[in-house]
């Protein structure tokens, strides 16, 4: 018999969770706020559901808090959009929360939803401003708005939920180690900082005793698994330089307009909400070194590919970018400007 508190009071995530857990346990409902109607993306979905388990605040030891989240991604494969779910398990730790999370139970939706979502689905930060459900209900593709999934696949949503549900008990259950969607779980997510219409992403959960190493090791793996072997890493300032000293090999810092000695290299660039400068030291030469750039995260890819231009007047070979996290919504985009470059963006 366990205790455990839901981030929400929605009867069918309850149902899901005596159905996995069984009837013989404490579950408590707590109503959370929707940060946005229709998250978008395994990213989205994730950090949605984290954020419902922030709202709760702190627990005590031996409680296990869940969030649950739908979300909506197109595959470009078959040109469908699919509903899928995530869960985030977390239990109090002494210096932050610990966090399990599994994503799945994946769902086609009408090739209609394509035109709806282009035509009448307004935008917000991390998704959609109506769900992709809602839309189905008001164009007459199906009649019911919260298990609209049973009409579509003969998959109820409680069987959808529950299925995603038990593999993320497993994982919590065995103890396994982090994979990507545990570290998107693990990272703080703050709405409309440093300015409205931005979701900031603290890694400073990822920093603390018994999940660092893992979290250093999950990235070495990442750039090894992609054959990325450089002399030397450039760390951005100045989360990039914390991921850049821990990958074994030599570290140059890439810092903000004046903070670095003279002689130095300069290289304008815009982020999603600022401009700003970068420089690099040209007291020391890159002549015939493969280089690894490396920052915390990737929107625009302004900052890392200002890097890049920086790196190769220094006379180094730019292997790879590297960020562990990116902004789904820009993933795309920011990807082709990379190809453009002929520069490998990597990420977790």
């Amino acid at each position: 018999m366990g205790s455990f508190i839901l981030a929400s009071s929605s009867p069918i995530k309850l149902e899901a969770i005596h159905r996995v857990y069984g009837p013989n346990n404490t579950i408590t409902a707590t109503p959370t706020p929707t940060f946005v109607e229709q998250p978008l993306h395994e990213g989205g979905g994730i950090a949605c559901a984290v954020m419902r388990l922030q709202s709760i605040g702190a627990t005590t030891n031996g409680i296990t808090k869940i969030a649950i989240e739908s979300y909506i991604e197109f595959n470009p494969d078959d040109g469908h959009w699919y509903d899928k779910v995530a869960v985030v398990l977390e239990v109090a730790n002494v210096f932050a929360p610990r966090r399990w999370c599994a994503v799945g139970g994946a769902i086609k939706m009408p090739k209609e939803v394509n035109h709806l979502l282009e035509t009448k689905a307004e935008r917000a930060l991390g998704g959609f401003k109506v769900t992709a459900g809602k839309l189905m209900v008001d164009a007459g593709l199906v009649k019911s708005h919260d298990n609209w999934q049973y009409e579509i696949s003969r998959q109820s949503r409680v069987d959808q939920i529950a299925g995603v549900l038990a593999t993320a008990r497993i994982r919590f259950m065995s103890l396994t180690t982090m994979n990507s969607q545990d570290v998107a779980a693990m990272v703080r997510y703050v709405p409309d900082f440093p300015k409205h219409g931005v979701l900031f992403k603290d890694i400073s959960p990822l920093l603390v005793p018994g999940v660092m190493h893992i979290f250093f090791n999950l990235c070495q793996k990442k750039l090894t698994d992609s054959h990325c072997t450089p002399h030397l890493v450039v760390g951005i300032e100045s989360r990039g330089f914390l991921l850049a000293a821990n990958l074994g090999t030599g570290f140059v810092m890439a810092r903000k307009r004046g903070k670095l000695p003279p002689p130095v290299i300069s290289q304008e660039y815009g982020t999603e909400y600022s401009k700003d400068t970068l420089e690099m030291s040209s007291y020391q030469r890159l002549d015939g070194l493969d280089v690894l750039i490396v920052d915390d995260l990737v929107a625009t890819g302004g900052s890392m590919l200002a890097v890049v231009k920086l790196v190769r007047q220094l006379g180094g070979r730019v292997v790879g970018c590297f960020a562990p996290f990116a902004m789904q919504a820009l993933a795309k985009e920011t990807r082709e400007k990379f190809s453009e470059e002929g520069v490998p963006l990597i990420t977790l």
